[in-house]
């Protein structure tokens, strides 16, 4: 039954695997930063607390391994399939120099800032300083999202 829905190659499935993993990364990625800036428009520190709290977990538990099992297929697409695809292709590379700004942009700023504000607010810190701390997480946050949607593009283009 799964082969009639799916089809029955190896292709298939990594395709599939590849593309269904990238959608949820990069919906996810959208969503939540339109949580986060919800939130501070709010000026709700419980609603802001909880957001990065949130987002912090997802980043950890769900974006991490969503984007290692892209980036993962996606290799082996292109291992597997060398006379279709190649690491020379422009959009090969720039996926996967995307996918290590982002994680490096994720694991080294995103994740600990995320934690940083989460502290502040958790403390009682005013809306001007949160104001002022969580900055820089949303604009970074909005520029990797932005990174992912070009890669989504450039996947679809595939410019040579």
């Amino acid at each position: 039954m799964l082969a009639a829905v799916f089809g029955d190659t190896l292709w298939d499935i990594l395709k599939s695997v590849h593309v269904l993993c990238a959608a949820l990364w990069v919906g996810g990625n959208f969503t939540l930063n339109v949580a986060i800036n919800l939130a501070y428009r709010s000026r709700d520190p419980g609603r802001q607390s909880v957001i990065l709290h949130t987002t912090e977990v997802i980043g950890q538990r769900i974006f991490i391994p969503l984007g290692l099992t892209v980036v993962a297929v996606g290799v082996w697409l292109v291992l597997r399939y060398d006379s279709v695809y190649d690491f020379g292709d422009f959009w090969v590379s720039y996926g996967l120099m995307a996918f290590i700004v982002t994680f490096l942009v994720g694991a080294g700023f995103l994740g600990p800032r995320s934690g940083k504000v989460a502290a502040a607010i958790d403390a009682g810190e005013d809306q001007r300083t949160i104001s002022a701390t969580s900055l820089p997480l949303r604009v970074v946050a909005a520029l990797d999202a932005l990174l992912l949607w070009s890669v989504v593009v450039v996947m679809v283009v595939r410019p040579t």
